[in-house]
């Protein structure tokens, strides 16, 4: 049995799912997006799209490998019509289930068609399933391979469930090329514009910010440290940037950061930054490079290569994904930018 959870993070905009106002929601969703209506109203069409959603990406399946989440991102929402901000989807070669919390099992249970199982999560204190894969764990069967897109998931959290699913010969495989996003509908990306946080609002300048961030980050590694930020609200803060429109209700865009002592690199679209934007980035020391996970690992090489036999080490936080720690080898530090983020009025 093979499964797939290429969408272990995709979820649409907080939003407290109720009866009166779902249909005005409904109505603003890009017709690509929009998800199933109850089995009740649609009765066999439900059925069969949803069906046939599901056939493809077990076609797929057979033959290969931020809470917040822009349009493009919410592949649970378009493989499941579910639209609750949390959830886990679990795609089998001849089932289909959805975990949710208690928070969502009402909505679920009315969002989803009859192809779906819901399986209802509770708490640890309580008797029944606490995370999917702890129901992996124990109804797949032994062999077997779960896909999961890397970049969706983090490496704390493989290296928790690794061991566990090993132990009955169960074994986490990297799906690089998300197979939702090879069945649907193209979802263009945002181009909305970033932009200048005043420092009225921010409360430090981002020289300021980024000099006391490596203070704390390389104070036992003066020259030879290199730290790799993937928090989009931890960037947001340090560079005193923001963008309004890519994800609902939350101002942070799709974005890396790598620091070091005397270089700031941030990988972001290129498009969405003014020349003025740009500059401001440029005189704060910020240099903005092409958005994604290669454009990281190839300048760590270049900085590794540049060491002159010096031995270089590479850092990031705990919420680091597992295709960034497969792409570049490294260690895991505590993230000096969240606690910062959390002293107000002061980076001490």
């Amino acid at each position: 049995m093979s499964f797939c959870l290429p969408f272990f993070r995709s979820s649409s905009a907080t939003r407290e799912f109720q009866e009166d106002n779902r249909t005005d929601y409904l109505e603003k969703l890009p017709s690509s997006l929009q998800p199933f209506e109850s089995p009740t109203l649609q009765g066999d069409l439900l059925k069969n799209e949803a069906r046939e959603r599901l056939c493809s990406l077990r076609t797929l399946m057979q033959d290969n490998k931020s809470e917040f989440t822009t349009e493009a991102d919410q592949r649970r929402r378009w493989i499941s019509g579910f639209t609750g901000s949390a959830g886990t989807a679990v795609v089998g070669k001849e089932k289909a289930y959805m975990f949710v919390d208690s928070r969502y099992w009402v909505q679920a249970a009315k969002q989803l068609s009859s192809e779906w199982t819901l399986i209802k999560m509770v708490g640890r204190d309580a008797e029944g399933w606490h995370a999917w894969w702890q129901w992996c764990e124990n109804n797949v069967e032994d062999h077997a391979r779960i896909g999961i897109d890397p970049k969706l998931i983090t490496l704390v959290l493989v290296n928790t469930i690794e061991p566990k699913l090993n132990a009955k010969s169960i074994s986490l495989v990297q799906i690089n090329d998300n197979l939702i996003d090879a069945i649907r509908p193209v979802v263009e990306r945002s181009l909305s514009p970033v932009t200048l946080h005043p420092l009225k609002f921010s409360g430090c300048p981002t020289q300021d910010k980024l000099a006391s961030i490596r203070d704390k980050l390389f104070t036992n590694h003066p020259e030879n440290g290199v730290y790799i930020l993937p928090v989009l609200p931890s960037i947001v803060w340090l560079l005193n940037i923001r963008c309004q429109n890519d994800v609902p209700n939350t101002p942070i865009f799709r974005s890396y950061v790598t620091l070091t002592r005397t270089e700031c690199v941030i990988y972001a679209d290129k498009r969405k930054f003014s020349p003025n934007v740009e500059e401001s980035l440029k005189r704060d020391g910020v240099r903005l490079e092409a958005y994604g996970i290669d454009e990281v690992k190839k300048y760590i090489v270049g900085w590794k290569a540049s060491a002159d036999g010096e031995k270089r080490k590479v850092l990031a936080p705990p919420s680091v994904s597992w295709g960034m720690v497969h792409t570049v080898k490294m260690a895991i530090t505590v993230s000096q930018v969240r606690i910062s983020r959390a002293c107000t009025g002061s980076l001490a």
